[in-house]
């Protein structure tokens, strides 16, 4: 939004009485306590953090909308797409040996994606040899692919 932010728009929306009420439910990949805190200030009901999970999303709209989903599950005629969309697919993705990534660890272990990126930047600078890795990263990182980066990261430790 080029004119305001989201928190700017969520308090605009809260002085108007047609939206004093209405359920706000704010996203964001920072996921600081502080950033959360701030959120709910500023008039939001609920802080999901990004990567949305679709399930949590689905319950504070249920919740707030006093609505009942009604699921249709239709049953697979080829039994090897099963959970296919659920598993991660086996990656031929290693890391760096020799590298301290310690910084970069704990910012994927707490999901800051600012900071995955911050790292990421700051070790490719230093780390030419390793380039596509680091690509690799920042891309995953851009599409908020946290699950797939720790998986990586727990499976190559």
């Amino acid at each position: 939004m080029p004119e305001m932010n989201g928190l700017e728009m969520t308090k605009e929306l809260r002085n108007l009485p047609q939206f004093e009420t209405t359920p706000i439910i704010a996203s964001s990949a920072s996921v600081s306590v502080v950033d959360q805190e701030k959120t709910l200030k500023q008039g939001c009901n609920v802080f999901v953090p990004k990567p949305i999970e679709a399930i949590e999303l689905f319950n504070h709209i249920q919740q707030f909308l006093n609505l009942e989903w009604i699921y249709q599950f239709k049953p697979h005629t080829d039994n090897s797409q099963k959970l296919s969309h659920i598993t991660l697919p086996s990656l031929e993705i290693t890391l760096p040996q020799g590298i301290d990534m310690s910084e970069l660890r704990n910012a994927i272990e707490t999901g800051d994606v600012e900071k995955i990126e911050q790292e990421t930047l700051i070790l490719k600078q230093n780390d030419l040899q390793h380039s596509d890795f680091y690509d690799w990263l920042l891309q995953a990182t851009h599409n908020f692919e946290i699950n797939k980066i720790q998986h990586i990261f727990n499976t190559n430790c």
